[in-house]
């Protein structure tokens, strides 16, 4: 049966209804050096608050990376301000070294420069494997056990051949059939994404926090007594 639009907006509303108030310290949150990432962020959230949970973990790994890359450069340029005399060269420099890098070597680059600790690094190397591949770049294998090809479940099928023919009394023949794990694979990654999308945005918005602070303390950055207090 169709859903009426009026029962989507209702679904909607109910969303929004269920899960705005937990993400009001995101919303709210103030960075210092990942001001700019405000929009993916504010983007994400809404996805939260609807449960479009897939779309979230691609934002996600997207904030990741860009969050990793803007730390690289925002320490590259030791808290240099823009309009002084040598903010352009340092920011050339610090573009050309690190936007072109992948994950893995911006990981690296971070744990060396102490800007993510070694235990954080590896971490991040995880979530590359079980969010960013199979969600970002299609690497489905990635959520699946290596087996996958093996696996199979026992189901029901048709041949569509038959409806022509089929009537009330004479329905179609049902065929025994295993379907096997890989036809499932958008299924299981719908499942991974409905657990975790919350948990791995919480979890990388908390690493950004880490890192943000570990630049205000490098650079001796002191926000204003009203905003330390919005940011506990």
């Amino acid at each position: 049966m169709r859903i009426s639009n009026k029962k989507r907006i209702e679904s909607l509303t109910t969303k929004v209804l269920q899960n705005a108030d937990k993400m009001i310290f995101y919303q709210e949150y103030k960075f210092y050096i990942f001001c700019e990432l405000k929009s993916i962020i504010d983007e994400n959230i809404v996805c939260l608050i609807l449960d479009l949970n897939q779309a979230s973990i691609c934002l996600t790994n997207h904030l990741l990376e860009r969050s990793i890359k803007r730390a690289l450069i925002s320490f590259c340029l030791q808290n240099t301000k823009f309009g002084e005399p040598d903010f352009v060269r340092l920011q050339q420099e610090a573009y050309s070294k690190f936007d072109n890098l992948v994950l893995e070597k911006s990981v690296d680059f971070a744990c060396k420069e102490k800007i993510l600790t070694n235990d954080e690094g590896s971490l991040v190397k995880c979530w590359k494997n079980t969010y960013r591949n199979p969600f970002s770049h299609a690497n489905i294998s990635k959520i699946l056990p290596e087996n996958a090809s093996d696996i199979y479940f026992p189901g029901w099928g048709f041949d569509f051949r038959d409806s022509t023919t089929a009537t009330k009394e004479s329905p179609m023949p049902m065929i025994k059939v295993e379907i096997p794990m890989l036809l499932l694979a958008q299924t299981l990654q719908s499942d991974l994404a409905k657990d975790k999308a919350f948990e791995y945005f919480d979890n990388v918005f908390k690493l950004m926090i880490k890192i943000d602070k570990r630049y205000k303390e490098k650079f001796n950055i002191k926000f204003p007594i009203k905003m330390q207090a919005e940011n506990p």
